[in-house]
């Protein structure tokens, strides 16, 4: 019997110590937490890329829908599109639409024939803050 108390008392020791430790990652968790869900965050624009249409040898339609607008008024919007980055950016090459509407289109001009281009719109806010949309590829004719 002493020998089964002795690993009672082994097992209760090991489970407090895991529980304190629980408790410990659990209350670190729930501070953390709290201080990144600051009701004064700012959150960014979010949007979507449409997929390319009316796809010529030098030429598509796309666009983007903005779904949130996010902390700020949005100031600018447009397609940023490049034939090498996977994952364009405004420094590759883009297209600003010209209007205040969420769901906007922008022609593309000027391109290569039979050639991989990708694609992404971009919403930019007062703030400065540019979010983009997923990226999306086509080939023109």
């Amino acid at each position: 019997m002493p020998r089964e108390i002795m690993m009672l008392k082994q097992i209760t020791m090991r489970l407090r110590n895991v529980f304190k430790s629980f408790s410990l990652v659990l209350t670190m968790f729930l501070l953390l937490a709290m201080v990144a869900c600051d009701d004064e965050e700012e959150s960014p624009p979010v949007l979507i890329t449409k997929q390319a249409e009316e796809i010529t040898s030098s030429s598509v339609v796309t666009g983007g829908t903005i779904i949130e607008e996010g902390s700020y008024p949005i100031t600018g919007r447009g397609v940023a599109y490049s034939r090498s980055e996977r994952y364009p950016v405004l420094e590759d090459n883009y297209v600003a639409y010209d209007g205040d509407e969420h769901d906007f289109e922008v022609l593309l001009e000027d391109l290569n024939s039979n050639t991989v281009y990708f694609i992404r719109a971009y919403a930019e806010n007062e703030a400065g803050v540019i979010s983009f949309g997923a990226s999306l590829s086509f080939t023109t004719n």
